[in-house]
């Protein structure tokens, strides 16, 4: 399988998310949403952790894939964090 590298796009994020405050939302971590099978922890593990670890970050991934068996409700750890 050939990977559709986006180097520039992850220089780029990555000086972004370097260079926000850690008092600002977006100092705190990132949140990636596409489709399915859309190359987003591909994205991640070959393009952005790359840029990130060249400008000195120390990178933690970690990823939570989903049951479809949930059948429309939120997954356990989901529920616990949701108001009310």
């Amino acid at each position: 399988m050939s990977i559709f590298h986006r180097t520039a796009l992850a220089d780029d994020l990555a000086a972004r998310l370097l260079a926000a405050p850690t008092t600002s939302a977006a100092g705190s971590g990132l949140f990636l949403a596409a489709p399915r099978r859309t190359g987003k922890s591909t994205f991640l593990r070959e393009d952005l952790r790359p840029a990130l670890e060249r400008h000195g970050a120390i990178v933690i991934y970690a990823e939570r894939k989903f049951r479809r068996s949930t059948h429309g409700r939120l997954p356990g750890f989901l529920r616990s964090l949701a108001p009310g």
